[in-house]
């Protein structure tokens, strides 16, 4: 058994990054990693719309040039085991 590790989670912003909605920004509504399955719910036509993707398939997004909560969550536990280190 291995770990999945992504650098997202539920309530995040993410970039889909292939198909025929690349490019478009959405929220992360569902995590199934043990499926390899993300459901995020984009706008569409002005309407927001649930799409199920696999995970590689999106990317975390950045908003205003800063990272989303997950990225920062991920930078700062890595610095905090580094500092442990010492």
């Amino acid at each position: 058994r291995h770990e999945i590790v992504l650098g997202y989670e539920v309530g995040d912003t993410v970039k889909v990054t292939d198909g025929p909605l690349d490019g478009f920004l959405g929220t992360v509504e569902e995590l199934e990693p043990e499926k390899d399955r993300v459901r995020v719910v984009v706008s569409m036509f002005g309407r927001e719309t649930p799409v199920d993707l696999e995970l590689d398939q999106v990317d975390p997004s950045r908003i205003d040039g800063r990272p989303t909560k997950s990225l920062l969550k991920g930078c700062l536990d890595k610095w905090h085991r580094k500092l442990s280190d010492i």
